[in-house]
């Protein structure tokens, strides 16, 4: 089950959302308010291979939505 923080609403530049309204890749700040982790425990999650990251041209980490969602679905290992 997820965390209750996962849904709850976040102010994000001035608006509110929720996770069903953000983008599928998510930048670091986007990550980090949904979840409430910080970037570097974030960024040990990807390097440990249990959250799914794109990396931009700029070698920028672009989280996945459905690999954060399903981390805290299926419980933390």
């Amino acid at each position: 089950m997820l965390t209750k923080t996962l849904f709850k609403a976040q102010e994000y530049e001035g608006t509110k959302m929720i996770a069903r309204e953000l983008p599928m890749l998510l930048t670091v700040k986007q990550a980090e308010d949904l979840t409430g982790l910080e970037r570097k425990y974030l960024a040990k999650l990807a390097d440990t291979g249990k959250l799914k990251v794109y990396r931009t041209m700029g070698n920028q980490r672009r989280y996945y939505k459905t690999s954060i969602l399903n981390y805290f679905n299926h419980g933390k290992q």
